[in-house]
């Protein structure tokens, strides 16, 4: 009967090791699957991310060119009265031969852009009261020192607890109509 215990218990350690090979498959297996499904998660979501990229590159340039080929001057100033950015129409409107001219240059609008210097003043005093500007209209100089009348629409723009960052707005040359008035 010893012997048939010996070969009882071989045979169950026989049994028992191939059940242990067998979860070590499955175990492996299952590790197997779980690396293919993560990758492709992570491939599902970098082609996502890589969609919302194209979608923002492609906003990114459509109100670029908007910016770029308007037909009014588009601007943002410091409430101090410093270019932050200009498009090419509003360096045309105002004589000089770049943005970057503009807003190197021009660094004091009240004096240096206004021909009746309290107009900024007025013009900052209806943004505190009103948060926006419609047709703010005002004689300034172009670069080279003529004078041309200009219309501005503007609004204050402000961070999420209410402090002013800058304005924005656009300036169209009111010349034309001001002369036959």
């Amino acid at each position: 009967t010893s012997l048939q215990g010996d070969d009882l218990a071989k045979a169950y350690d026989r049994y028992y090791q191939k059940a242990l090979d067998q979860t070590h498959t499955y175990r492996l297996y299952f590790y197997l699957l779980s690396i293919i499904l993560l990758i492709g998660i992570a491939n599902s979501i970098i082609r996502r991310l890589r969609a919302y990229a194209l979608t923002a590159q492609k906003a990114e340039e459509k109100y670029r060119n908007i910016f770029e080929n308007s037909v009014a001057g588009i601007f943002q100033t410091t409430p101090d009265g410093q270019y932050l950015s200009a498009n090419p129409m509003l360096s045309k409107i105002y004589g000089y031969g770049s943005n970057l001219e503009l807003i190197q240059r021009l660094t004091d609008i009240q004096h240096q852009l206004y021909v009746l210097p309290n107009r900024r003043r007025e013009f900052i005093d209806l943004m505190q009261k009103k948060g926006s500007v419609m047709d703010f209209e005002s004689q300034v100089y172009r670069q080279d020192g003529s004078t041309i009348w200009i219309s501005e629409t503007a609004r204050s723009v402000r961070n999420r607890h209410g402090t002013l960052l800058y304005y924005e707005g656009s300036v169209t040359d009111i010349t034309a109509r001001k002369q036959a008035e």
